[in-house]
This record gives structure tokens, sequence and C-alpha cells, in this order.
């Protein structure tokens, strides 16, 4: 059974700014990028455990999009899946850390 999947109230500005970017190139690309997104989402609700562990939180996941630069990292918590970020590879590893509840 799939869980719910919900963004951290920081995470949607992130997307926002990814798609708008893309929007800039093209529209195509910015619905390409929301068409990965939303397979990524799909996929994380139904195996969240399918992504490799953040080290040393092993119920924070990183799952890495295809074609784009981005990867959606979120927690497994007990009732739902909790988008964290959607994190560009090539900024700032990590910079979502503060947003883990422990």
């Amino acid at each position: 059974m799939a869980l719910p999947v919900r963004p951290h109230v920081e995470a949607e500005p992130e997307l926002l700014d990814a798609v708008l970017y893309y929007a800039e190139r093209s529209q195509s690309a910015a619905v390409q990028f929301l068409d990965v997104v939303d397979e990524a989402l799909a996929q994380i609700a139904e195996l969240p455990r399918s992504a490799p562990a953040w080290p040393g939180l092993s119920d924070v996941r990183r799952r890495v999009l295809k074609t784009y630069p981005y990867a959606i990292v979120y927690a497994i918590e007990p009732e739902e899946i909790l988008i964290l970020a959607f994190e560009h590879a090539k900024r700032r590893p990590g910079y979502w850390l503060r947003r883990v509840s422990r």
C-alpha cells in the first residue's frame, strides 16, 4: 500500500524554482521535468525504501531523477513520506539536514 506523500514547507519553493527555470527555457522542458518528478514521487510512495539511505539516517532517502540534475530527498515516517527537499545535484549537499526531525 502506498504511503501518502507530503512536501516540507521549504521543499515546495524548491520545486517551483526548478519548474520556473525549465519553463524559461521551454514549456515542454518544464512539463517533462514535472513528469519525471511525478514518476519519482509515485515510486517513492510505493517503494519508499528502494532509494539509498543518507549516511547515518536510515529513514532518510535520496532518489536521483532521471535526466535532470535533481534528487528528491525524503523521510520515511510512520504514516507518510515527508519530502524534505528537491535538491539540485550541484548545490550545497546536505543543506536540508536541518529539516530532519530527530
